[in-house]
């Protein structure tokens, strides 16, 4: 069966884009890219519904010549007017986001070029004037070309202004991807025959390969690094599963609480208003309807998605308040941090926690069975790491105790959501579940370990970030 070439390069080109659009649906940069590809597509379905669909509906009786002629000629004007300021507006975005909430206002500007062009070239009129006006070409070469550059502008800009090392690779493929077909597109098209080059205009054909490359590439990337919000993993499909189950779970026992605290709270005011003020049984259970208050609100944050608002913070500043929180307590906590050193992070999120792991160490230390001194923990901060197996360098946060340890094959369940060995101290063994996915959020990861003679220690590995 035969397949025209147009058709099977419009089906790779809607597949590739479809797959960048699903890989994060509700990221404004993949919705914008996938409406451009969309737009580009026009460029090989049109030559096919011309070429090869319309010939078989005018030998049916559905289609005009005529008809055929103005579809062909609309298509090709919605290409060359739309396509690249929309390829313009994913650029911009990729830049820098806040430029383009500024085009929400006054992104109407854009539209004058394309108006003007439409007006100086009627888009019925597409057809006749391809062949007979070399105005026509030069015209619709400057308009394309000038955004073609804009586009090539920002997107290096946006790679050579990204802070973080992560963020810079991502950015390299991604303008790997998508500028060799741009630029071929642009050449083949409007500079060939603006140069009335007429025996290169078939070469606009070659970008399937660089289209077919571009989707090996991707794929390639979303095993590997991922790319674009699409990872194809079977980690983290499990972390969704434990995630889902969490809050599942949390959803469940917040509710449980809430509603019977509001008895015991009703009881506690009753208790108050028509016996006595003072009552130190309506004091306790008052006492306890707030802990327990706490310990809801606690649970949802722990097992909820992680949101986080990463900026630079002095580690001192970070780890003031923790340190503070438990020195008062059986621990005697050490710090070795340089009075300078930063930490590219999410504030709220990581003092928590390093409340839980200080929690766990003092624990630790009041359940050993020995008669050990009070409780140390040291914590140390490094920059500038390279670590065995991962590409960029890191910032390490240290939180080391002197207690027994884990048992080695606990090392990996520990994380697990509602997994402990404390259920009857009041534990639900999400504290180190949450502390994962903090980590997780921030793109890095919480490695645990034991010490050797005697001690345990969690690393908090950071993707660096200047």
């Amino acid at each position: 069966m035969y397949l025209p070439l147009t058709l099977f390069s419009t089906v790779v080109i809607w597949l590739f884009f479809t797959l960048i659009l699903f890989s994060n649906t509700r990221h404004p940069l993949n919705r914008l890219c996938f409406i451009s590809g969309m737009l580009f597509s026009l460029g090989t379905f049109k030559e096919y519904f011309y070429y090869d669909l319309a010939p078989v509906l005018l030998a049916s009786g559905y289609l005009s010549s005529q008809t055929a002629q103005n579809l062909y000629a609309i298509m090709t004007s919605i290409l060359y007017l739309s396509a690249m300021p929309t390829a313009f507006l994913f650029a911009l975005h990729f830049y820098r986001s806040e430029g383009f909430h500024f085009l929400k206002k006054w992104g109407w500007v854009l539209l004058l070029p394309a108006a003007l062009l439409a007006i100086l070239f009627p888009p019925v009129q597409t057809y006749k004037l391809q062949r007979s006006s070399l105005s026509f070409w030069i015209c619709f070469c400057c308009y394309n070309m000038i955004y073609g550059i804009l586009f090539t502008f920002l997107m290096i800009k946006a790679i050579i202004g990204e802070s973080s090392s992560t963020m810079r690779r991502q950015k390299r493929c991604i303008a790997l991807l998508l500028l060799p077909p741009l630029w071929y597109w642009l050449i083949t098209i409007f500079l060939f025959h603006t140069l009335q080059l007429n025996q290169l205009l078939q070469w606009w054909k070659g970008n399937l390969f660089f289209i077919v490359f571009a989707i090996g590439v991707y794929l390639y990337l979303a095993f590997h690094d991922g790319i674009m919000g699409l990872r194809l993993n079977t980690e983290h499909y499990q972390w969704e599963l434990e995630s889902q189950a969490a809050f599942r779970g949390a959803q469940f026992l917040s509710h449980t609480l809430k509603r019977d605290l509001v008895k015991l709270s009703w009881c506690s005011y009753n208790l108050k208003e028509k016996i006595d003020p003072n009552l130190e049984e309506a004091q306790i259970l008052a006492n306890t309807v707030e802990h327990l208050q706490g310990l809801s609100d606690r649970i949802l944050l722990y097992s909820g998605e992680i949101v986080i608002h990463p900026q630079h913070h002095s580690v001192q500043t970070l780890l003031k308040q923790p340190v503070e929180e438990f020195r008062g307590k059986n621990l005697e906590i050490h710090c070795r941090i340089t009075p300078h050193a930063q930490l590219y992070c999410d504030l709220y999120h990581i003092q928590e926690v390093l409340r839980n792991l200080l929690e766990n160490a003092l624990e630790a230390e009041e359940n050993t069975s020995d008669n050990s001194p009070k409780g140390v923990v040291e914590i140390a901060f490094f920059s500038g790491i390279r670590r065995a197996g991962h590409r960029g360098h890191f910032d390490l946060l240290m939180v080391w105790d002197n207690g027994p340890g884990i048992d080695t094959q606990q090392k990996n369940s520990i994380f697990f959501p509602y997994h402990t060995q404390k259920a009857q101290t009041g534990h639900l063994g999400l504290g180190l579940y949450y502390c994962r996915q903090v980590m997780l959020a921030h793109g890095g990861w919480i490695q645990p370990e034991n010490t050797s003679p005697r001690g345990f220690r969690q690393l908090l590995w950071f993707p660096q970030r200047r």
